[in-house]
Order: C-alpha cells, then structure tokens, then sequence
C-alpha cells in the first residue's frame, strides 16, 4: 500500500508542478501547519504508569 501512495503522491506532485513550478513546496509549507496542530493536541505523553521502563 505505501508503495502505491508513493507512487500516487509523485504523479499528484509532478501534476502540480507542471501547473506553477512552486505549487508543492506551497502546499506542503501550508499542510505543515494543520498537522503539526494535530500531533500537538491529539497526542498526548503516556503517564508514568503506562511508561513502565
């Protein structure tokens, strides 16, 4: 499976760049953002029970 997202990904990539040259790294800087959000405030540290080294 990540093979072909892999792949898909670069057909999606080389579509959007023959579009306006800069469009992936634009789209990539704003999608850092919101999932940068995500693992800020949906992940949380384990307590120190649930550690057990």
């Amino acid at each position: 499976m990540g093979y072909i997202l892999t792949g898909a990904g670069m057909m999606i990539g080389n579509f959007l760049y023959t579009l306006l040259p800069q469009l992936p790294f634009y789209l990539t800087i704003a999608l850092t953002v919101p999932i940068l959000l995500l693992i800020v405030f949906r992940i949380t540290e384990p307590s120190a029970e649930e550690r057990k080294y």
